[in-house]
């Protein structure tokens, strides 16, 4: 009966939120715990904090507000850098490098990061953080759809709807999209959202 009542009860955008951020926490928590730093020793996993290594992070500084190809490439102490360095003025962020060097792990630390609360994180005061790894995606669905399907609550009360209204509704969300080269239908893809 109290599951049956459970299920019945509306929920407001914010008891939406938490059980969405809920989610969002435990998935990554599966990800960030299961870091496997040599590829064919399958029984040693770690979390990613204990191997995420700072090294040589390059930003590359655009001058003006075009997308020019000119300007320096400038040496920056950390990964946090990224995204708090003030020579960097655009919104949006592309991290290019060659298979391995750890794009990939970057990701899994700053979320590693927003899960904890880790105080100097870039986004300690981020509501939101979705982590989506492009290879399970396809154009046929959106992104709400893909943040329900491969990162959202069971929770049948909770829709993709739901989700574009939960992100609507936050003062702050970071959306960071691993593995471009993975992407299956990147060369045809046209989505709206």
């Amino acid at each position: 009966m109290e599951r049956l009542k459970l299920s019945m009860e509306r929920l407001t955008v914010q008891d939406k939120k938490a059980i969405l951020i809920d989610s969002l926490k435990s998935r990554y928590k599966l990800q960030y715990d299961a870091i496997q730093p040599i590829p064919y020793i399958k029984d040693r996993l770690y979390c990613v904090d204990k191997v995420f290594v700072e090294g040589g992070t390059e930003v590359h500084i655009v001058k003006g507000a075009t997308n020019e190809k000119e300007g320096p490439w400038v040496r920056v102490g950390s990964y946090k850098d990224i995204f708090t360095d003030p020579r960097m003025k655009a919104k949006r962020r592309i991290i290019e490098a060659e298979a391995g060097y750890g794009k990939s792990t970057v990701a899994l630390q700053l979320a590693y990061d927003w899960c904890n609360g880790v105080k100097d994180s870039p986004f300690k005061d981020v509501e939101i953080l979705i982590l989506l790894r492009l290879r399970q995606l396809n154009s046929k669905i959106s992104i709400y759809q893909a943040i329900k399907l491969f990162l959202g609550p069971k929770d049948p009360r909770i829709k993709s709807t739901d989700i574009k209204e939960i992100i609507e509704s936050c003062s702050s969300v970071k959306v960071l999209l691993d593995g471009y080269d993975e992407f299956p239908d990147r060369d045809g893809a046209t989505g709206s959202d």
